[in-house]
């Protein structure tokens, strides 16, 4: 180690060119290196919602959250699967392991396994349950938003607050319930 120190300190102009060359080649790749402020991360999050009316937390749960829980527990590639059943929605939360396998298959053995717990589900469902992947946390908000205002509207219930409307996206749009 000595002898390699002596050797560079013997060669100053050697030192000052490879030090030269650092500076040269991190500028390039820098300046070739792609950013973004806000980046489009895939956080490896599926929602499956599944709404019907007039039901309560208990017969959510019993027909239709244990049905689909226990078709997907057996889809390779999910890491952990939570669930929240209340009046009127069921809602299903799944976190990908996208390291152990890709995710258009991932996304096709959970709507497969969906498809088959639609046999068990109650016959008067308004809609089959909507998977839909989430490609960041903010919108995971914005999809609870949007489902609890579609259960407000199919219940009829005398909702208060603030509500979402299911087809706008932006601020500018929510409405207060009446």
């Amino acid at each position: 180690m000595q002898y390699l120190i002596a050797w560079f300190a013997d060669r100053p102009l050697v030192v000052n060119m490879i030090m030269v060359l650092v500076f040269v080649l991190g500028y390039t790749t820098i300046a070739d290196m792609r950013y973004e402020y806000n980046p489009n991360v895939d956080m490896g999050v599926v929602n499956i919602t599944t709404v019907k009316a007039g039901a309560g937390p208990e017969e959510v749960e019993l027909g239709i959250t244990l049905p689909l829980e226990e078709e997907l527990l057996e889809v390779e590639g999910i890491k952990k699967l939570y669930s929240n059943s209340m009046e009127s929605l069921s809602v299903i939360t799944l976190n990908l392991d996208l390291v152990a396998a890709n995710k258009q298959d991932i996304m096709r053995d959970i709507q497969q396994a969906v498809d088959r717990a639609a046999a068990r589900l109650p016959a008067d469902l308004l809609e089959k349950p909507l998977v839909e992947a989430l490609p960041d946390e903010t919108r995971a908000w914005r999809l609870l938003a949007c489902a609890r205002s579609r259960v407000s509207r199919a219940s009829r219930s005398s909702a208060t607050g603030v509500r979402k409307c299911a087809s706008c996206w932006s601020r500018k749009n929510w409405r207060a319930s009446a």
